[in-house]
């Protein structure tokens, strides 16, 4: 909305171009979105321009998103990729005292909860191999059309448990030989992928 005063352009919001969440999956009890059904042969090109966003992130822009997942993944009407959702980012040099924020569990980083322990923290601040390891999940449940762990939807101690003991989700799922290796490539946020 803008508003003029003599002449003078006054911005009361932003304006962004039109995309649409690249997945179906949503987490039980969400309110449906506007969602881009994928097929099978827009995967690979999409699992690209993923990494591809992630890298400018963390290369280019020294920002750790610390909420990737499909939900804050857009797809706009050129097929272009777009990242969106950045209030629990951080940059990668601020003082890791200074972040708060929370995580969505389902890609949360096992390596991050041992972390937590050794420092005797909660959740210690996300880091760059944090992300990694949700891209690695965002890119599972691009080819699965599942959400990670979602059998234990709700069952925080569940979901707890279960990423303690480093468990993540089944590569075999996946029907691309390529996004399996990529995907097993980003166990750097600590999984047995």
């Amino acid at each position: 909305m803008i508003k003029c005063y003599d002449g003078y352009v006054d911005c009361m919001g932003i304006l962004m171009d039109l995309a649409t969440s690249i997945l179906v999956p949503r987490s039980p009890g969400d309110p449906p979105a506007a969602v881009t059904i994928i097929q099978p042969s827009q995967r690979r090109d999409i699992m690209h321009q993923m990494i591809r966003l992630v890298e400018r992130l963390h290369d280019e822009k020294r920002i750790v998103h610390r909420d990737l997942k499909p939900d804050n993944m857009l797809l706009d009407k050129q097929g272009k990729l777009r990242l969106c959702d950045f209030a629990e980012g951080r940059y990668v040099d601020e003082d890791l005292l200074e972040w708060e924020g929370a995580t969505t569990w389902h890609y949360e980083s096992p390596n991050r909860l041992w972390r937590g322990q050794q420092m005797r923290m909660c959740l210690p601040p996300p880091t760059i191999e944090d992300d990694v390891y949700a891209l690695g999940l965002s890119i599972w449940s691009l080819y699965t059309g599942k959400v990670p762990n979602d059998d234990l939807v709700g069952d925080d101690d569940g979901l707890k448990e279960r990423q303690q003991q480093r468990g993540t989700v089944d590569v075999a799922e996946v029907d691309d030989p390529e996004a399996r290796e990529i995907i097993r490539g980003f166990r750097r946020g600590g999984a047995l992928v």
